[in-house]
């Protein structure tokens, strides 16, 4: 009785090894980025987003600062035609 209560535990023991390398195996095949999944937002209250949420905030605040300088020179440009007139 004893020797097939051993021969359980080695083959659990010998599936748990085998998932092991398979799950390393795994990871190198697909590596994992060094950058977090999820990032907390700086005074949200603890909202999280995804990296990819966070790289679409960052280029839609690029795109809104454009705007606005692109903006702020069309008035520049329109006072000077205005007062040159």
């Amino acid at each position: 009785m004893l020797m097939v209560f051993q021969d359980a535990e080695i083959q659990q023991e010998a599936f748990a090894v085998r998932r092991l390398k398979e799950k390393f195996y795994e990871r190198t095949r697909c590596p994992q980025s060094d950058e977090p999944l999820y990032k907390d937002v700086a005074g949200s209250g603890g909202l999280q987003v995804s990296s990819l949420d966070s790289r679409l905030l960052e280029f839609g605040n690029e795109v809104k600062t454009l705007r606005e300088s692109l903006e702020n020179k069309k008035v520049t440009e329109t006072s000077e035609s205005i007062s040159n007139e």
